[in-house]
Parts: structure tokens; sequence; C-alpha cells
């Protein structure tokens, strides 16, 4: 009897040690990171698209098409790298601090820098409709969503790339004063990124001549709508857009997002031993993250543990869930289509009045302003846009068109590129036609108007651009 008791004893003694050394062994391994299924390289190289390193830019802009010529370039684009938009967005960790210093000494990046500022400092640019006039922000630390260095040459480099690709056709804007474009929403971030992106493509004439370039400024005013105007330039006084925001904020899909989140958002509070209440939004937090990984911060560590890269991997995905969520359907068209409808009425202005009007225009704005344009023209766009994303819109007509033609609009074409990739199919069009996939422009005439396109073409230009608003101003109008 006496034999067994201590058996057993000594079982429960031995039982209880396992249990405290794999007890400890389990905070250990959190610690070490052991359940990372990589390493820190990797955590980077996951985030390479998204980050967008500033001086590998490609893609598959051209300006010779045989048999056509190119008019007009329309570009939308993301501004560059930034800071977070909140420095100290996760409890419990260190601020993310981001150099914003153009101290890269001896490097080709010093010298991209120092070209920005060298125009800059000419006054070259000119902010219309905003009282931060500021092109230039060097501080030691960036403040929260401040442009970095980064992003600066994010878009000189593509500025180059679309000067290289477009070469023909960027020698015959005459003057930059009067045939160039440019609307920005109203933050630093984006007027700086529309100004680099300038300086990559016009460097020489820029610094030479130094021309007077206008960045006309709209304040945005509505959820996730940017750059919303009406057929007068003037702000589109949409209130469906916040029903429609409502809607989606009680709607069954979100409920549905929040609810997968759940677990992914409890995880990283633990990790960062803090209350999920005391976590902020979901896209600050992989904002958060997203920043470290391009600036090399590597992982985020609470006061215990550190995150493991599976979590913050299955972040991403609910990234690019929650920024299609935000930007699909209905919304989508809300969002998007007062910019589609901008758009439309350039490139008839372009083919109507060649010498009026506006031979390249650039729309500069957030993965908010970008993100539903490519749901409005394709579903299947379901990544969140990386910085110093691009969508290019090139207008082409048959050669030697003339303005009268009366069938004019019937020998125009437009192609789409994201990032340098064709948009191969508009939903509201169909697949694009030949090698080059090009467009009718009738499609998109039609898609804007409540009339058909035999009627337009015959309409004069002021009143087919009033019906190139009509299906916006009609979405916005019904209850």
């Amino acid at each position: 009897m006496l034999l067994s008791l201590l058996v057993n004893h000594v079982r429960r003694r031995r039982y209880l040690v396992a249990c405290v050394f794999i007890g400890i062994l389990f905070l250990y391994l959190l610690k070490t990171s052991f359940f990372q299924s990589s390493t820190q390289e990797d955590f980077e190289n996951l985030v390479t698209s998204y980050c967008n390193s500033p001086h590998e830019v490609s893609g598959d802009e051209a300006d010779t098409i045989d048999g056509l010529q190119l008019v007009q370039l329309q570009i939308l684009i993301r501004h560059g790298d930034r800071a977070p938009i909140n420095i100290r967005a996760l409890p419990n960790t260190s601020p993310v601090h981001i150099p914003c210093k153009f101290n890269l000494t001896g490097s080709d990046f010093h010298n991209k820098l120092r070209e920005f500022e060298n125009v800059v400092n000419k006054n070259v640019f000119e902010i219309k409709g905003s009282k931060h006039t500021q092109i230039n922000e060097e501080r030691v630390l960036c403040y929260g969503g401040q442009l970095t260095p980064r992003g600066i040459l994010q878009h000189m480099y593509l500025g180059e790339h679309l000067r290289e690709s477009y070469t023909v056709f960027l020698q015959e804007i005459n003057d930059i004063s009067s045939d160039v474009h440019i609307l920005s929403t109203d933050l630093p971030r984006t007027k700086q990124s529309v100004a680099a992106l300038m300086i990559g493509m016009f460097y020489m004439t820029l610094i030479k001549e130094a021309p007077k370039v206008t960045i006309n400024v709209h304040a945005d005013h509505l959820k996730d709508t940017h750059l919303s105007l009406d057929m007068n330039g003037a702000s589109l006084d949409c209130q469906n857009v916040d029903k429609k925001w409502s809607e989606l904020l009680h709607g069954l899909k979100w409920a549905r997002f929040n609810k997968d989140i759940h677990t992914n958002l409890e995880n990283i509070a633990a990790y960062l031993s803090t209350d999920m209440e005391k976590l902020p939004a979901f896209n600050k937090i992989v904002d958060t993250f997203y920043t470290r990984a391009c600036h090399g911060l590597g992982i985020p560590s609470g006061p215990h543990y550190t995150l493991p890269l599976s979590l913050i991997e299955q972040s991403f995905g609910f990234a690019h869930r929650y920024s299609t969520l935000r930007h699909s359907g209905e919304l989508a068209e809300l969002q998007a289509l007062p910019l589609l409808s901008q758009i439309a009425t350039h490139i008839v202005n372009v083919l109507k009045h060649p010498d009026k009007a506006k031979k390249l225009v650039f729309y500069s704005g957030h993965d908010s302003m970008i993100h539903p344009v490519l749901q409005l023209l394709n579903e299947e766009y379901t990544t969140w846009p990386p910085y110093a994303s691009r969508i290019v819109f090139e207008i082409y007509t048959d050669e030697n068109v003339l303005p009268d033609d009366k069938e004019l609009f019937s020998k125009a074409y437009f192609r789409v590129l994201y990032n340098g990739q064709t948009v191969d199919e508009i939903k509201f069009i169909g697949a694009a036609k030949g090698p080059m996939r090009l467009y009718s422009l009738s499609g998109l005439l039609t898609y804007l108007s409540d009339r058909p396109f035999d009627e337009l073409k015959k309409y004069e230009v002021p009143l087919l651009n009033e019906h190139l608003y009509s299906k916006i101003e009609k979405l916005c109008s019904s209850k």
C-alpha cells in the first residue's frame, strides 16, 4: 500500500514538472518566434509588390500603334510610400519612425532627390485650392501620413518610365502650362507625388524653362469618394454615398467580415499583451505592418512576444478583402463614376478641340481612388493597390482624322493599363480588341450617358458633355 502511494506521488510530481516544462517551453517559443513560418527576410519579401521598389518600374505603356495616333494621356496615381497614418497605432510597441531627410549621399537616389529639390526650389509648382502650398517637407522623422523620400523616388522613376514609353507623344507637349491638367486631393503626399511624377517626366524642361505648373486641389468631402466633381467642376452633391456607406456598415457582408477577422484581432491583441478594445481600426493595424516591412523594421513585438509571420500574412489577406469590400458594387460606381465622367469629357474635348484641350491629365489620390475605378472596370481586381499605383488611359484616333469628321467618335479608341498591364476586359464594354487590347470609345460614352451612341455622336460638345454626367447624377439623386 505504502509503495503504491509512493509510486503515485512520484508520477504526479513528474506530471507536474512536465507540465511546467512544457509551459515554459511554449512561452519561450512564442517569444523567439518559433511559430513564425519564415524569417524577417521572407517577411519583407512578402510585401515587395506592395512596397514597390522605386527603381524597378516597368510596363507595356507605348505611344505607337500602326495606323493610329495617340492624342491624349490620362493618368490616375496613388501617392507614393508614406509613414503610417498613426505612427503609434499598435499598443505596447515602439512608434514607427521613418527617416525623412534626403541623406542618401553619393547614391543615385541622392541625385534624384536633389533633382526634386532643385525643381521645387524654382517655385515651378503653383497650388490652387489649398492652404497647404509647400511641396518639399524635409524632416528628421516623418510625421503620420507624410510622403517619405522613398515615395518621392517611386514617382520620379515612374515619371522616367512614362517619359521613355511616350517619347514621341511627349515631344508634342509644347507648353506644359497649358497642355497639362493636374487634379489632386488636398493632402501633402498626393500633391508631392504628382510633382515628383512631373519632375521625372519633364525634368529638363522644368529645370531650364521653369514653367508654371498648376496643381488644382479638390478637398474630399464624402466617404472614400475622391475628386468627385460635377460637369461644371464643382463638388458633386451625392448624398447617396452616405446612404450606401451606411448600408454597407449595417449589411451582412460587413458583419461577416467583422466576424471573420475577430480571431485575427484577438490573436494580435494577445501577442501585444493588450485588450481588443485598445486596438485601432483594422486598416491602421495593417498599415503599420506594411510600413514596417517596406522599411525593413521587421516584425512587430509586444512586451513579451513577437507576432508570428502567419498571423501577419493572414492580416494581409484580410486587408485585400477589406479594401475590395469598401470599393465594390454600388459604392464603386458612386466613388468612381465622377472620375470616369471627367475622363470621358477630356477625351471628347481633345477630339473636337485638339488645339485647346489638355493633352496630358493627371489625377493624384489614394488607394481609395484607384480601387473603385478598378472595380468599376473589372471586378477581378481584388488586391489592395500598392504605393505609386497607376491607371493609364491612352486615347487614340485613326491617323489624319479631323475634328469635323462625322464619324469622329467611331474612329476613336482607348486602352487602359493598370501598373503597366493592359486591362483585357471592361465589364460594361466587353473584351478588348486586337493585339494592343483596344476599346471603342462608343462603349464608354454609352455607359456614362442615358442615350444610345448613335444619338450621342451627333451632339455638340456642351450637350454631349452634359450627357456624360447623366448616369452619376441619376445614381446620386435616386432614393
